[in-house]
């Protein structure tokens, strides 16, 4: 892949490929082949002969996306490109991984790693049977969800489980109108903290605990019931310990991989004819095209002596 890439007819510098499309062929093909697998050795990339030898099969690539030549600096490839360094990528989004991974060992969700999981043996999937009026009413309790849907099922099937240990009768149903949440509860090789809990203690109390869907906001009284009480605990203090989603990880990776870049930026002394163009990496981000003041100029002064 890499030589063809570099060395393709069509990858040429003055003619061939759009660079929006060399762009696209760099971010889904060439990224991942270099990233792959980079949680064991994406630590190495901090001592600065590897970063310096990742960095430079990747300018080779973006050489051809800018359509530049081999003399044009690190610093200038990357700021043109408005791709960062993979280094600072690969390393910023193992550290983003790992703070997620630490903070929810604590918490009610989050995934649990492989090497915890509770065998298949050990988890029981859930049972699923049709929304009916007939059925309801073969139900002494029916529960209803709404929010937070995979935690509702959870805390449901807990209070559930303390009931029959203190001689209540088994005969609930619960309802919600989240079908994420059922396929999620279908599969017992699921990762997710809540989804291995609640089959765990199907499993233990070795019976069926039938889970039914509805639509919701339908007029349905058990799911309005339940959207009230969900809005009124927003107004309440829980001390229910959540774990913070992967997506605000990917974004505080991404915030750290900029502020690195523009201080390798700013301070490079060979990026000094990019710097007149792009003062800074964040300027460079919120261009779509290359049109800065000096280029204005040049195009006035040029149609003034046509």
């Amino acid at each position: 892949m890499k030589t063809f890439f570099l060395d393709c007819y069509e990858f040429q510098t003055t003619f061939g490929v759009k660079t929006d499309v060399l762009r696209l062929i760099y971010k889904r093909v060439i990224v991942p082949l270099i990233s792959y697998a980079s949680r064991p050795w994406g630590h190495s990339l901090s001592k600065k002969i590897n970063k310096r030898l990742i960095r430079r099969t990747q300018r080779r690539f973006l050489l051809r996306v800018i359509k530049g030549y081999k003399t044009i600096s690190y610093e200038a490839v990357f700021a043109i490109s408005g791709i960062p360094p993979i280094d600072l990528v690969i390393l910023n989004k193992i550290d983003g991984r790992e703070n997620y991974l630490s903070t929810s060992l604590d918490t009610l969700d989050g995934r649990i790693p492989v090497s915890l999981l509770p065998h298949s043996s050990c988890r029981k999937s859930i049972t699923l049977v049709t929304y009916a009026n007939e059925i309801i009413q073969e139900y002494k309790t029916v529960c209803f969800t709404d929010g937070t849907e995979l935690l509702c099922i959870n805390l449901v099937v807990k209070l559930i489980q303390e009931s029959l240990h203190q001689g209540g009768t088994l005969n609930f149903l619960i309802c919600t109108d989240s079908l994420s949440s059922l396929h999620c509860s279908f599969s017992v090789n699921s990762t997710e903290k809540l989804v291995a809990e609640i089959q765990c203690i199907l499993n233990y109390l070795d019976c069926g605990i039938p889970l039914s869907y509805y639509r919701g906001h339908s007029g349905n009284l058990g799911n309005d019931r339940a959207d009230q009480l969900a809005k009124d605990t927003t107004f309440q203090d829980m001390n229910l310990l959540m774990s913070v989603s992967l997506s605000h990880w990917k974004y505080v990776a991404w915030e750290r991989t900029v502020s690195s870049w523009n201080t390798e930026l700013l301070a490079s002394p060979k990026a000094l004819w990019t710097r007149r163009f792009f003062s800074t990496i964040y300027e460079r981000l919120k261009c779509k095209k290359f049109v800065t003041q000096d280029m204005e100029i040049s195009r006035a002064i040029y149609l003034d002596l046509v």
